[in-house]
């Protein structure tokens, strides 16, 4: 896969003026936030001049906190959904369901011109194909994640079950989002699993986080002294922590190492308890939004850990933008994108969850030179600004979106309105 061919950056072909009236719909939603996709959806398209209107539906039950929540701004529209207390449940699918149901039979939906759909949940999908067949609406699927690739499910479940999942339901999933008048992937490699159709962009994952331009001149601590790794974001079942530990441990025995955690989740005692048996120093900040306790953390850290098991689907992490915007190259084993941009610009180090991958990456980590070092972190600011920064999202969304032509009768309602 080369990038080139995939990120298509600063173009600039007229916004269909048609799509002025503009539903977003994901079941989740997050009203304060610099990564949330259907908000940026929503900022991005709700700042195009060509665009009148632009409202948010979702759900009223957030998968993240497990508990209903509600929102200030009258543009986003909570449908009430059954609460579910457990990710791998029967309660979650029925939720989505009720959700896509309302979705369905939404009256305020016949009105809009275009469609704006964040899959998963699928079953969005089904109903996508209800709104362009029957009702001749511009449909759009935007989907930001993989199911059933990167359905969680126990480690000695995962081979079985994902190998029938993907013999059954993957080909239908494909199949259903060929229907869409336009398919956008948050990353290439999304774009490939989904078999790559003609009617598919590459809209990379945005943020409204801000480069910080003093990394431009400033250096960090010299890594022959201490090796500081800072670890963002969820601590869950997704996350590759053993290859940390293993990574830690390992560069423990040939020089002073520190490790931040800024982030939380069911699997944070057990990292405490990892870390704290290691003998290095630490510190744990817990879900924290504070601005000054993570930049001081951004200053004081080398790198970034952007690690995950080995059956997750994750080409990009919204945890490596915010590393990248700070200048941290990352510890990478995500696939795909980031992968490949890693090794491509210098952002850092990628291994595999394999002993012998973790002990290369140690070596690589104890050869490296302040001077190289600092080169990564000046690449580090300049990728994020090329590929990721606020700015470039909001003209790959246009860009892509003005490759739509609305059906006929769409066109004509939108004209006579």
């Amino acid at each position: 896969m080369k990038l080139a061919s995939h990120y298509k950056i600063g173009s600039h072909r007229p916004f269909p003026s048609v799509l002025s009236q503009i539903a977003i719909i994901s079941y989740d939603f997050i009203e304060k936030s610099q990564n949330s996709r259907p908000l940026l959806v929503y900022k991005a398209l709700g700042d195009h001049a060509s665009v009148e209107q632009v409202k948010v539906y979702c759900a009223d039950f957030s998968h993240h906190k497990k508990q209903y929540v509600s929102f200030e701004h009258s543009d986003f529209q909570p449908l009430t959904v059954p609460a579910y207390r457990r990710n791998i449940s029967f309660h979650r699918i029925f939720s989505y369901w009720i959700f896509a149901l309302k979705i369905a039979f939404n009256p305020a939906l016949r009105d809009c011109s275009l469609l704006y759909f964040c899959v998963p949940a699928n079953e969005l999908a089904i109903i996508a194909l209800w709104y362009k067949w029957v009702l001749k609406k511009t449909v759009v699927l935007d989907v930001v994640d993989l199911w059933p690739e990167a359905f969680p499910l126990p480690s000695w479940l995962n081979h079985g079950v994902k190998f029938f999942l993907n013999l059954t339901s993957r080909p239908l999933r494909n199949w259903l989002f060929r229907q869409a008048d336009l398919i956008v992937t948050q990353s290439a490699y999304f774009q490939e699993k989904i078999g790559s159709p003609p009617n598919s962009q590459v809209v990379l994952m945005g943020t409204t986080h801000q480069v910080d331009w003093r990394l431009k001149t400033a250096h960090r601590r010299s890594l022959q002294e201490q090796i500081n790794i800072l670890y963002l974001g969820s601590i869950n079942a997704i996350n590759d922590l053993e290859s940390l530990i293993e990574i830690l441990m390992r560069l423990k025995q040939h020089r002073a190492v520190h490790l931040s955690v800024v982030g939380g989740g069911k699997r944070l005692p057990y990292l405490q308890q990892q870390v704290e048996a290691l003998g290095i120093t630490t510190c744990f900040h817990g879900i924290c939004f504070d601005p000054e306790v993570k930049n001081r953390e951004f200053l004081r850290c080398h790198f970034g850990y952007n690690g995950y098991v080995s059956s997750t689907e994750v080409a990009i992490s919204y945890k490596s933008l915010e590393y990248l915007a700070h200048g941290l190259p990352l510890l990478n084993s995500t696939k795909g994108d980031s992968r490949q941009l890693v090794e491509s610009e210098r952002l850092g180090f990628n291994f595999l969850p394999t002993r012998r991958s973790r002990h290369e990456l140690v070596g690589k980590l104890l050869n490296l030179s302040d001077a190289e070092y600092y080169q990564m972190q000046q690449q580090a600011l300049n990728t994020f600004e090329k590929y990721f920064a606020w700015p470039v999202f909001q003209q790959n969304l246009t860009q892509a979106l003005s490759q739509l032509e609305p059906e006929p009768s769409s066109q004509s309602k939108g004209l006579n309105r």
